[in-house]
């Protein structure tokens, strides 16, 4: 959630075609994570054959799972990080 948060103020700091793509680019990894879930992968493992799926790279290569272990680590970064924010419920 606190990613959600912090992509959505990053969007504000955008000119309005990048926010645009981006939006168009995040709506699309997220519809992916939800269809990659249903078979039972983890968000890492949707996220990187995601961005490989759309360099046109084999889905399920040894480049897809450095990929997902480097996402890993990232993510435990990003919490980290992200811990250091107060979010308001109602802000």
């Amino acid at each position: 959630m606190v990613v959600t948060i912090l992509f959505q103020e990053y969007l504000k700091k955008l000119p309005p075609t990048s926010q645009e793509r981006a939006k168009e680019a995040y709506g699309y990894c997220n519809k992916k994570i939800a269809e990659y879930d249903k078979k039972g992968l983890s968000a890492y493992d949707a996220l990187a054959n995601v961005c490989v799926e759309r360099l046109g790279l084999e889905a399920y290569s040894d480049f897809t799972r450095m990929f997902v272990v480097n996402l890993e680590d990232l993510g435990k970064i990003w919490r980290n990080d992200a811990k250091q924010y107060n979010f308001e419920e109602n802000g």
